[in-house]
């Protein structure tokens, strides 16, 4: 994967916890990205940097698109854009309630 940073010219993408392997290559580097992670988790690892995480459920940051796992639909869609297809939002019905970052915030229930 390292081989892929900074490479704009091809497509990354990523859903659900896929991005920490990413990460871990150094490729999310200066990148903003969602990933289905706990938050008691996100700490352990040093190759993770919080402040790039956005809470949404797809995130794209140029030639990267990354999703949670409940956003396959939108994921399909944007991956399928940015691959110069014609892909009508209409083909998949995706999430519709309004976004709050609270919602893609994740804690284990360790009770």
């Amino acid at each position: 994967m390292r081989q892929f940073k900074n490479n704009e010219s091809i497509l990354i993408a990523s859903i659900s916890s896929s991005p920490i392997l990413l990460a871990k290559a150094g490729v999310l580097e200066g990148k903003k990205y969602c990933a289905g992670l706990f938050e008691e988790d996100i700490d352990k690892y040093d190759f993770l940097n919080p402040e790039c995480i956005v809470k949404a459920p797809l995130v794209t940051d140029g030639n990267l698109v990354t999703a949670m796992g409940m956003a396959y639909r939108e994921f399909a869609i944007e991956v399928a854009r940015k691959l110069n297809l014609d892909c009508d939002e209409g083909w998949f019905s995706g999430i519709k309630k309004p976004i709050k970052a609270e919602d893609y915030t994740f804690f284990r229930n360790d009770k």
